[in-house]
């Protein structure tokens, strides 16, 4: 019997190009080559970036921002720090496409927006144009538990006080120190040692920088308003009990000495004078004399 010649090497290739192409191009084709799907239990994150704000953050990943406090457990939703990471409550579910369709109707499908859907897939076109076996990354959202209020404890040495998480009333007369934000913004500071030196408040930035008003943290009396060395333009409120408010580097004062202030009066605005690298607002909580971590008071 006589030996059958081999087929046409040419021939051979040709039908494993045209192979290799078809399956690049329609994963379908043989999905028992293809890689297992991922499906996380864990939230995604995101890192704190310098000018970042939390209602920023939490808007560009269709939430609120009080759902994202919460999920990360933060009481003071105005102050995050540069660098940071952030638990977002989505965890990824990878999907592979079976049919042609468009983003619009993938993310209506899973309830997200087009935006969102970007987000966790970076990779596809502004079209949003997906084609058959394509791998896409699909947020699956966390149910976010709103924590109870609770009591914290103020440290302050022998000064040390019981405080509620949210502001007490104040129509009593006597003052429990609580206190409200003067301003919204990143914390850039904290209270403490910095450089070998004590920093005896806390450092607030807003990207509107000189437009900022600055509001008093609480009901008082305003005991100085003038340029008082590095702290530049400064406002002293006195809230009674031994409590007082510093805000300073004021860029322009609203207030006199001995002028009766309310809580979220606006009292100045943020400025850059006296011994400073540029806009915030340094503020400083004083109980009898003595230096408080701001955020020990604050809700």
């Amino acid at each position: 019997m006589p030996v059958q010649p081999p087929e046409n090497p040419d021939a051979i290739r040709e039908q494993i190009a045209e192979e290799a192409v078809y399956r690049f191009y329609n994963p379908l084709a043989s999905l028992e080559h293809a890689k297992p799907l991922k499906q996380s239990d864990k939230p995604m994150t995101y890192k704190i970036k310098p000018g970042d704000t939390l209602s920023e953050i939490a808007k560009r990943f269709d939430l609120t921002t009080r759902q994202l406090a919460d999920f990360n457990q933060i009481q003071n939703i105005h102050a995050i720090r540069a660098g940071h990471t952030l638990k977002i409550p989505y965890r990824e579910e990878q999907i592979r496409i079976r049919e042609e369709r468009d983003l619009a109707s993938l993310a209506e499908q899973y309830n997200v927006s087009e935006g969102l859907m970007k987000r966790f897939n970076p990779e596809l076109t502004q079209t949003g144009g997906l084609y058959v076996g394509q791998v896409v990354s699909v947020p699956k959202r966390i149910k976010v538990q709103r924590p109870s209020p609770k009591q914290k404890k103020l440290h302050g040495g022998q000064n040390s006080v019981q405080i509620a998480s949210r502001p007490a009333n104040e129509e009593s007369g006597h003052f429990s120190g609580s206190f409200s934000w003067p301003v919204g913004g990143q914390l850039t500071s904290g209270f403490g040692n910095r450089n070998g030196r004590l920093h005896r408040g806390i450092d607030i930035w807003n990207e509107q920088e000189g437009n900022t008003p600055i509001k008093a943290a609480a009901s008082g009396v305003v005991s100085r308003a003038g340029h008082a060395g590095g702290y530049g333009n400064l406002v002293v409120i006195d809230h009674g009990d031994g409590w007082s408010t510093y805000y300073a580097h004021l860029r322009v004062m609203n207030v006199s000495r001995g002028q009766s202030v309310s809580s979220g009066d606006v009292i100045g605005y943020m400025g850059k004078s006296g011994n400073s690298t540029g806009y915030h607002l340094h503020f400083e909580v004083r109980k009898n004399g003595e230096n408080l971590d701001p955020m020990s008071v604050l809700p």
